[in-house]
């Protein structure tokens, strides 16, 4: 269950970490990942989405040539390729979901938080918007920094500005000597 008592602040990049609203709302992306068949044969046989991740980023170049293949060489052959489309599926996407009582006990630990805590945004994230953002700084039980990444998208720890990223989160955290909690999701 956690050692809420040893967590000093927190960090938050670009994932939601409160209660999920009910009823729930997933994305298009994790919705599509759950249509039978169809999503099998896109994911397997397209090698969607690690071939358009960098749309993800919010701008074509924010990977570059190297990161990409990197992305795509382990998923090079479809038999391989169930790993993204199992991590889509991970996403809560019904009552009935397995995580949903973990997510639900960590989000009302944050909502109950009340010590320093810093959300790292990308400000060209096309997936989390900037609302979604404000969204979280009210209705969070303590006081936010939000720590704008310029040119970051929705996983700024792995683009081009992730130095910039991991200097703002762990300027943050040192402070105050703050324990390190970084709460990332690149999906």
């Amino acid at each position: 269950q956690g050692r809420p008592d040893h967590v000093a602040g927190l960090v938050f990049a670009n994932t939601g970490v409160l209660v999920p609203r009910r009823p729930l709302r997933t994305k298009g992306f994790h919705r599509f990942s759950h249509t039978p068949l169809v999503s099998d044969a896109v994911f397997r046989l397209t090698g969607f989405p690690q071939n358009v991740l960098p749309l993800t980023q919010g701008d074509w170049s924010s990977m570059d040539r190297t990161a990409r293949r990197a992305y795509r060489w382990p998923l090079n052959r479809p038999w391989k390729r169930a790993a993204p489309l199992a991590l889509a599926r991970m996403v809560v996407s019904s009552e009935s979901h397995p995580a949903l009582p973990r997510i639900d006990a960590i989000g009302r630990f944050v909502e109950s938080w009340t010590g320093p805590a810093a959300l790292v945004w990308g400000t060209n994230d096309p997936i989390t918007p900037l609302s979604d953002v404000t969204t979280f700084q009210s209705e969070y039980g303590g006081t936010v920094e939000i720590l704008q990444i310029p040119g970051g998208g929705h996983a700024p720890q792995f683009e081009p500005q992730r130095d910039l990223f991991f200097d703002e989160s762990f300027a943050f955290l040192d402070e105050g000597r703050w324990s390190y909690f970084l709460a990332c999701n690149p999906n």
